[in-house]
């Protein structure tokens, strides 16, 4: 039985797909979400990637939303890694360094 002429072929496991030759999918339900903050959670299985919305309510007070939540393998966060990096490099080059500054920085700057 030979698979439909637009689904990749799986070869013996030493084989690799070329994913930039197979349609990328988008169920209706899948949606972009803005996120403002993040959190890893790193276990001895995967990567936790928690996205989350800081929002303002006041001048005192913030909301924490949760508005995704993805788990990556090792080799897909460290794959990811690398790529966020590259892009990152080339946005910097482009656009100038983008300045970072944590949480524990914030607090001491006030």
């Amino acid at each position: 039985m030979t698979p439909p002429e637009n689904e990749p072929t799986l070869q013996p496991q030493s084989a690799q797909i070329d994913l930039s030759k197979v349609p990328l999918e988008n169920p209706d339900n899948v949606r972009p979400v803005y996120s403002n903050n993040i959190n890893v959670i790193p276990t001895s299985l995967d990567f936790r990637f928690i996205f989350t919305e800081v929002v303002p309510l006041s001048p005192t007070s913030v909301s924490h939303e949760i508005r995704a939540h993805v788990v990556l393998g090792p080799t897909q966060a460290k794959a990811l890694l690398m790529l966020m990096a590259a892009h990152l490099q080339q946005y910097e080059k482009d656009h100038g360094e983008i300045k970072v500054q944590w949480p524990s920085q914030a607090l001491a700057s006030k």
